[in-house]
């Protein structure tokens, strides 16, 4: 690592940019990383305070594990060139409708926070995000539809822990079945009791799907489930309620991870079980009425 710059101070409340403070920036093959976190920072700085050489070229923020509980409307401007953003483990309640404005942010990490709704405006504000974490809150709202159609970028989603689940016929928003790069999406533990089937999904390039430790009952693939997932690689859904298997999920001859470990009352494996020559990974452990040929 190159360059280091000191950027944080100790039980700060109202923290500035001091000269030799505690937290540290680092310069990694052109890239420049400034570390905030678990600094009990209250609020961010002014932006008027922070906007000064070299935070203007920083490529990375990390602001974990503090008690920020809202960010200012102005923050995106004393970061222009910003890539990376992290505002895990704080006490947001909401992102304001201004505060991320970053053309060039491709990672956003907002998990462990005390967000309800993701706004269009975050996905318009960041045309260039790739990869969003939105763990550990209290998500019940996302965008429109007309706003997922337009995410041409964002290809990695993790939303675990949240209170995504819909009525029957829905079972989830359909913001993320119209995303239309999306290749892995994580949507564990949101008291989900079921997934749409594949076609209705238009990520063809959907490679992960994790909806581990919901209450679905059946799972629902339709028919030629691998045209519409062609690259899917892992399904998990462990810890379900499922009673089992269906014969379609031959068709998912990609697969080579699929996970329904916990799901105590599958019996049997439908016989399209064996189409799936790439599969390495089925746990069984806790399987305990799984009857296998000898």
């Amino acid at each position: 690592r190159g360059n280091a710059l000191d950027s944080s101070s100790s039980n700060v409340s109202l923290p500035s940019v001091p000269t030799s403070p505690r937290g540290s920036s680092t310069q990694v093959s052109h890239s420049i990383v400034m570390s905030l976190s678990a600094e009990t920072l209250v609020r961010p700085a002014p932006m008027n305070v922070l906007a000064v050489n070299p935070l203007l070229e920083l490529d990375e923020l990390q602001m974990s594990e503090n008690q920020l509980s809202s960010l200012p409307e102005d923050f995106s401007t004393a970061f222009p060139l910003l890539k990376r953003l992290v505002l895990s483990g704080n006490r947001l309640i909401s992102l304001p409708l201004t505060a991320l404005r970053f053309n060039r942010l491709t990672k956003l990490d907002v998990s462990g926070n005390r967000l309800t709704a993701l706004g269009s405006f975050l996905f318009e504000g960041c045309p260039s995000l790739e990869s969003l974490k939105a763990d550990n809150n209290e998500i019940s709202e996302l965008p429109s539809v007309a706003c997922a159609e337009l995410q041409e970028s964002l290809t990695q989603l993790s939303l675990s822990n949240n209170k995504l689940a819909r009525r029957p016929l829905d079972y989830l928003p359909q913001f993320l079945l119209c995303l239309p790069r999306l290749r892995s999406l994580d949507i564990s533990n949101n008291d989900l009791v079921g997934l749409p089937c594949p076609s209705m999904w238009q990520a063809k390039g959907l490679r992960s799907l994790v909806a581990a430790h919901n209450r679905i009952e059946v799972l629902h693939l339709g028919q030629n489930a691998g045209t519409s997932w062609p690259v899917i690689d892992r399904v998990d859904l462990q810890h379900n309620s499922l009673k089992e298997i269906p014969s379609s999920i031959g068709d998912l001859d990609t697969l080579s991870s699929f996970n329904v470990d916990g799901n105590t009352l599958i019996r049997v494996l439908p016989a399209s079980f064996g189409n799936l020559k790439k599969l390495w990974e089925f746990p069984r452990q806790k399987l305990p009425n799984l009857e296998l040929d000898a």
